[in-house]
Parts: structure tokens; C-alpha cells; sequence
């Protein structure tokens, strides 16, 4: 958890840097449902997922998440590589 934590706030930073306002949390639990939530508490439109660099993790994350999760918003995800 303190790892999130610090790369998040490293994230933060490095947007402000460039002129980009983020706002970052951290949730636990079902990918599919955590995101499902997110975009509902945030009314979302637009859920954008960044392709992380671990291939083993990219894996998970597309397929069957993906359309999973994709099931469960009531948003448009943009997968950025």
C-alpha cells in the first residue's frame, strides 16, 4: 500500500509538472467492480485504462476484464499503450 502510495503521489507530481490536474485513489477488491464504482462515483463518461508495462499484468487486464468491466460501466474505456 505505501508503494501505491508513492508512486501515485510521483504521478501526481509529475502532472502538475506539465499542467495536468489528476486526482488519484486507491481501491481494493475486483478489478471490474472497483472500476465499475469509480466511474459511477466520479460520473464518469470516459474511462481511460493506461497499458501497464508488465506484460503479465497487460494480459489480465485485456480479454475478458476488459469486456467484463466494460459490461459492468455505464462509461466508454479507452485503453492508451
Amino acid at each position: 500500500m505505501r508503494a501505491c502510495h508513492r508512486w501515485l503521489k510521483a504521478a501526481q507530481a509529475y502532472a502538475c509538472e506539465h499542467g495536468v490536474q489528476i486526482q488519484a485513489e486507491i481501491r481494493t477488491g475486483s478489478f471490474t467492480q472497483q472500476l465499475a464504482r469509480a466511474a459511477a462515483d466520479h460520473q464518469a463518461d470516459l474511462v481511460v485504462i493506461g497499458r501497464p508495462s508488465h506484460p503479465h499484468i497487460w494480459r489480465r487486464l485485456t480479454g475478458t476484464k476488459a469486456e467484463k468491466a466494460a459490461r459492468h460501466l455505464g462509461s466508454s474505456i479507452l485503453i492508451a499503450s
